[in-house]
C-alpha cells in the first residue's frame, strides 16, 4: 500500500473513531479501532487495496478481542490476534440476521475523498 494511502485509512480510522464516540480509539500503525466491551474489546480494522492509485478499495474487518483469550496468548507467548472471532465486511451479504443492508466496500479517490463518506 503507497504511504499516501496509508495515511488516507489513518486519518479515516480517526475521523470514524471520533464518529463513533468516545468509547473507540484510533491505533494508526494497526489501521484499528478499539472499544471496551463487557469482557474483551470491539475491535474494527480497516482494510484497503489501491491497485488503482488514486483510487482506493475500503473495506473493514469487525469483531472481539476476549480478555480471557489474551491473557492465555500473553501466557503461551505466541502471536496475539486483533480479534477472536471476526467477519469481514464484504461478506455482509452472508451473515444472518444482520438488519445493515448498506453500503460494505468504498471506492474513494483519496487525492477528492467525498465529505459524506
Amino acid at each position: 500500500m503507497s504511504l499516501t494511502a496509508a495515511k488516507f485509512q489513518q486519518a479515516l480510522g480517526e475521523e470514524l473513531a471520533a464518529a463513533l464516540g468516545t468509547d473507540y480509539r484510533s491505533f494508526r500503525s494497526r489501521l484499528e479501532l478499539r472499544a471496551k466491551s463487557g469482557d474483551g474489546d470491539n475491535v474494527l480494522v480497516l482494510s484497503g487495496s489501491n491497485k488503482f492509485s488514486p483510487f482506493i478499495s475500503v473495506s473493514f474487518y469487525f469483531g472481539r478481542n476476549f480478555s480471557a483469550a489474551k491473557r492465555i496468548e500473553k501466557l503461551v507467548g505466541k502471536h496475539q490476534y486483533y480479534y477472536h472471532i471476526q467477519q469481514y465486511s464484504l461478506r455482509r451479504k452472508a451473515m444472518n440476521g444482520l438488519g445493515y443492508a448498506g453500503p460494505y466496500t468504498w471506492s474513494v479517490d483519496i487525492t477528492a475523498p467525498p465529505s459524506t463518506l
